[in-house]
């Protein structure tokens, strides 16, 4: 109802005219009637009052739609769109009810599945309330076992998921080296090198929502130790037939020693768990001897060396008699040159009479002197005799020359 006063006490019978001086009535009728000015005329008066009306159409907004949630992500509280109304605009923006914000934009962590509503107020006090759902999505239980932590390179280590399938869509191992692995849920994992590597494991969801394990996973790949030794004296001989063996193993910490030794026929001497142990090998005779030594680490690793020799070398010695009776009575009977070290198949013996010629020759040095000259044909007299002999050492190579005489009394 539009009313005009006149020196402050309401008038009813005047006209009212619209702008185009149209008569209008008194009643503004906000649903058909267009804004705009308006004019009262009094009978008989002299001034015309004037009313300005304006319409504030309802106000529009738009808002997000329903939308799924990954379990600690955000849901974006945006106003897209806000038409009509009057300023200035007041926002609520409600999460199952509770207010979380009042700005046209804003963003919230929901802890569970609820109903997001935004309330808007105009300057004419003109509320509008739109409202969407989310759908939280539980988190996923990230979860896996290592059948060990700790192992020697290079020995592999097995990895398998203990998650909930049904949980999961995709499935990636994370390295701190950059090594991933997707969509194996058990993996055999060896490394290049030795070290200590990070593992986490990423699980994905059907609805692209991830979880990561939060805590990585320590594996270390220990180096093994390199089995190593020196020995002292090398060579050495059957006079000296002990020798000193040093540790020289690299690596971590030595807990434990396996020291095997072995004769030229793999047959096992003796051993020992000392670090530096200290072996007597036979002085009856030289040869070559197999060492093998095992080490274990304080990591549980160990190597073995591979197997080496140390040498015990003979001394080059011989004996021959100065006199023999090669008379058959068995007794004393041939001349054999005896020795140690001598070289088989470098030896030469031979037997001169007094005129400088031979009667007997050997390269065998198993092969005796029966006190016959030319095969047996004759046999030498009784008296002195003149020798010379060339023997080699088997363990040196050392050459000698050697010369003599021996006497046949029969």
């Amino acid at each position: 109802m539009m009313r005009d006063s006149l020196d402050g006490s309401p008038y009813f019978m005047g006209e009212w005219l619209d702008a185009l001086e149209n008569p209008f009535s008194d009643t503004f009728n906000v649903a058909i009637d267009n804004p705009g000015v308006y004019y009262h005329f009094i009978p008989g008066g002299c001034d015309t009052a004037e009313l300005v009306i304006s319409i504030v159409n309802p106000m529009t907004m738009t808002t997000p739609n329903d939308t799924i949630l990954c379990f600690g992500s955000a849901v974006n509280l945006d106003l897209y769109t806000l038409s009509e109304g009057k300023a200035p605009y007041q926002y609520n923006w409600t999460y199952n009810l509770e207010t979380v914000a009042t700005t046209d934009h804003a963003a919230y962590v929901p802890d569970e599945t609820g109903e997001v509503c935004l309330t808007v107020q105009d300057g004419c006090a003109t509320e509008i309330t739109q409202c969407f759902q989310t759908d939280l999505l539980p988190p996923i239980n990230v979860a896996f076992s290592a059948d060990t932590t700790a192992s020697c390179w290079p020995e592999m280590f097995h990895l398998a998921i203990e998650s909930d399938p049904t949980t999961y869509t995709f499935s990636q191992w994370l390295f701190s080296n950059g090594m991933s692995i997707s969509n194996d849920d058990d993996v055999e994992v060896m490394f290049e090198t030795p070290g200590n590597y990070n593992v986490v494991l990423k699980l994905t969801n059907a609805a692209g929502c991830s979880s990561i394990s939060a805590v990585p996973l320590t594996l270390s790949s220990y180096a093994p130790p390199v089995a190593g030794y020196v020995a002292s004296p090398q060579p050495t001989d059957i006079m000296n037939p002990e020798i000193q063996f040093t540790d020289m193993t690299e690596g971590y910490p030595i807990v434990s020693y396996a020291w095997t030794f072995y004769n030229s026929s793999g047959e096992l001497l003796g051993g020992s768990a000392a670090a530096n142990p200290t072996y007597e090998f036979s002085s009856d005779y030289g040869g070559d001897y197999t060492i093998q030594l095992e080490v274990t680490d304080i990591h549980n690793c160990t190597d073995v060396i591979t197997p080496s020799t140390v040498s015990v070398d003979d001394i080059l010695q011989f004996y021959i008699p100065t006199a023999f009776t090669p008379n058959g009575d068995g007794v004393n009977d041939e001349l054999f040159f005896e020795g140690a070290d001598i070289d088989p198949t470098r030896f030469e013996f031979v037997i001169f009479n007094r005129f400088g010629e031979v009667i007997f020759e050997t390269t065998d040095p198993s092969v005796p002197w029966v006190g016959s000259i030319r095969d047996g044909q004759y046999f030498a007299p009784n008296g002195p005799y003149n020798w010379i002999a060339t023997i080699v050492s088997v363990s040196t190579g050392v050459k000698k020359e050697l010369s003599g005489s021996v006497l046949i009394a029969r």
